[in-house]
């Protein structure tokens, strides 16, 4: 029996994309915050820095690019700061 335009069966055991993935450029292996591109002075916004912070300096988008979350921690971060300054100025601590 002849086989026809039968497509030959896919091997087995097929390498995935991620396999054959070569990276050859250090500058990607790096921390974010010592690669050349931050060390000239680029634009961060909150996000980025919050990421930044977080991370210990390993990823910039760890919150994504919009700087709405980096709002976000921000003002949570003073709003606990100052609710602590209150309660000492309160309580006759300070």
């Amino acid at each position: 029996m002849s086989r026809g335009n039968v497509p030959s069966r896919p091997p087995s055991v097929t390498p995935s994309p991620a396999a054959e993935f070569d990276v050859r450029d250090l500058e990607l292996t790096k921390p974010t915050v010592f690669r050349a591109s931050v060390n000239r002075f680029e634009h961060l916004n909150l996000s980025q820095a919050w990421s930044l912070w977080l991370t210990g300096g390993r990823d910039d988008g760890l919150f994504g690019i919009r700087p709405s979350m980096g709002w976000l921690l921000t003002g949570v971060m003073l709003a606990i700061v100052m609710l602590i300054a209150l309660e000492k100025l309160s309580t006759g601590i300070i």
